[in-house]
């Protein structure tokens, strides 16, 4: 769940960018348009990306999401040493 949550953070960074204000270097007749249109996008990207981080605070303190990675091979106790220290 970890790396899904990963990707989709990725995404909305790379989306977030995708939506800049570039009026000034493009203009164009409908700029007012495309302009409110972006700013609505990047306030949902914004919006989303603060539910996202919701949920992640909620799986570090979720009991069964610790033990999942102290018992995986892979991570042990190193995510807690990286991250909590």
């Amino acid at each position: 769940m970890y790396l899904s949550m990963e990707l989709i953070l990725n995404e909305i960074i790379t989306s977030k960018e995708r939506y800049i204000d570039v009026s000034s270097t493009y203009p164009h007749p409908d700029d007012d348009d495309i302009m409110k249109a972006r700013k609505y996008t990047r306030t949902s990207l914004d919006n989303y990306w603060g539910k996202l981080d919701d949920y992640y605070k909620k799986f570090d303190l979720a009991p069964v999401y610790t033990a999942a990675l102290v018992l995986h091979p892979g991570y042990k106790w190193r995510y807690f040493e990286k991250t909590w220290i």
